[in-house]
């Protein structure tokens, strides 16, 4: 055989290889291409890893980490699968001590991937600590974030409190938690006021509540309840400190008390010393002595006062009422005083509400109306009001070296001062100003209102209506 031809020959042999071993390569890259390296750990395969390696009765498993016991798990039985990395537990008692922080807890069924280092609770669960005890139906627990997720219903004891909840989310060790929807019923301490000591209960409940630090919680669309029937709380955001039991509450504030009710932009309820600071556009209810009971009433807006220049410039306001002797003497009779209801508006409000040093001032321009029957009115403004209730006692006051102590009436008084006081007893009509200027309605000359000690006096009665 020639040369050429073993040449010819060899080249034949090297293209049908070639063309052979193309597609077997193609054919074997396909199949690692597609190769799934995670088939065999998949739930449903047959991949003896996943399956049971060894059971064990009565059994307990402790973990340790740079000689600290990080978890201890005792069960009625407990299957350690193939690959060494899940433990499936039934009936188990558990503690975890991490970094993170402490809880205990007891299970129907429980498993631990050590993987991912995951607690999985999926049945009905018991877990505790120093700062909660919980009945839930499930939780996980992530060692690596500390995070505990309860979902679902939750009820138990969290932070010496009784709550009920959906959706918890706490932090081991961190006193950082959430929830949805909540209520919180908590003790608090006994108070020391002096010769008294008593304890109280917060009634908190929100649409979702999160923790601020240890102490203090805020509840979004939240409700304070006090559970001896003094106050209710309600506002866009309400903030509870169960140390120093201080209830503050912003946006759309509605204050409920049993002498009266008040709006606000903010309040602070210092509830040991049995006072409340409410903040921006305040408005109040003052009840009638025979209606002082604690229940949600929406407060009527109160009459703006016109200004003088304003109201010069008007035509001279019709008689609207017809003579009544009867309604007009309501007017000053100092028993309608705590008969009818006081509309207040202010800047700001200082309430004592405690029995035996009930007391509230005032500031920032406060203008206080009263309506009586018939369409009779009273009417104050100042720039300072100071009320006394256990003197029953009213004083007004203005800026230094002006005048704007006002009061109107229906029956076509108006009055300047200083300062003005008045009794608020039913049976006292005595009063005292300084520097009294204005007129006041008389039907006869033995009407003149009586001052022991007025400042200049009364002003000369004008006759007939204004």
């Amino acid at each position: 055989m020639s040369r050429s031809t073993k040449r010819w020959i060899a080249r034949l042999l090297g293209t049908v290889a070639f063309v052979v071993g193309v597609p077997a390569v193609a054919l074997y890259l396909r199949e690692i291409v597609t190769l799934d390296p995670f088939a065999s750990y998949r739930a449903g395969s047959d991949n003896p890893w996943m399956e049971s390696g060894i059971t064990v009765n009565q059994a307990t498993v402790r973990h340790w980490s740079e000689g600290k016991l990080v978890s201890r798990t005792r069960a009625d039985s407990l299957t350690i699968r193939a690959d060494r990395q899940v433990i499936a537990f039934r009936d188990a008692t558990g503690e975890v001590n991490s970094e993170q922080g402490r809880f205990q807890f007891t299970a129907q069924t429980a498993s631990w991937n050590a993987i991912v280092k995951n607690l999985d609770c999926p049945t009905q669960v018991r877990i505790w600590n120093d700062d909660l005890d919980l009945l839930v139906p499930g939780f996980k627990y992530s060692q690596s974030r500390g995070k505990l997720d309860v979902p679902g219903q939750v009820r138990g004891k969290l932070y010496g409190g009784e709550f009920s909840a959906q959706d918890l989310v706490y932090f081991v060790g961190t006193d950082r938690y959430e929830s949805g929807p909540i209520r919180w019923v908590g003790e608090r301490d006994d108070v020391d006021l002096g010769q008294e000591k008593r304890s109280g209960i917060w009634d908190v409940s929100g649409k979702k509540m999160r923790s601020l630090s240890r102490d203090v919680v805020e509840y979004t669309e939240g409700v304070a309840k006090d559970s001896e029937g003094e106050i209710i709380v309600k506002a866009n955001v309400v903030q509870v400190d169960r140390k120093t039991d201080v209830v503050t509450a912003k946006g759309n504030v509605r204050y409920y008390g049993l002498e009266a009710n008040l709006t606000a932009d903010q309040a602070v309820v210092y509830r040991k010393e049995k006072r409340t600071v409410l903040t921006g556009n305040v408005r109040m209810l003052v009840k009638p002595e025979d209606k002082q009971v604690l229940e949600e009433i929406e407060i009527p807006p109160i009459r703006p006062l016109v200004p003088d220049e304003v109201s010069k410039s008007r035509p001279p306001a019709p008689v609207q009422m017809p003579p009544d002797k009867a309604k007009d003497d309501e007017i000053r009779d100092p028993a309608t005083r705590r008969k009818y209801p006081i509309l207040l508006s202010a800047d700001r409000v200082e309430y004592w509400y405690a029995e035996g040093s009930r007391r509230g001032v005032a500031t920032g321009s406060p203008n206080a109306f009263q309506q009586l029957s018939g369409d009779r009115w009273r009417h104050m403004w100042a720039f300072r009001a100071e009320f006394d209730g256990e003197k029953d006692e009213l004083q007004l006051f203005s800026q230094e070296e002006k005048r704007d102590v006002r009061f109107k009436s229906s029956l076509g008084d108006d009055l300047t001062a200083k300062w003005f006081k008045v009794l608020t007893k039913d049976d006292s009509d005595e009063w005292e100003g300084d520097d009294v200027v204005g007129k006041v309605y008389v039907d006869d000359e033995g009407e003149i209102p009586r001052s022991n000690r007025g400042g200049g006096g009364p002003p000369p009665p004008n006759r007939g209506r204004a």
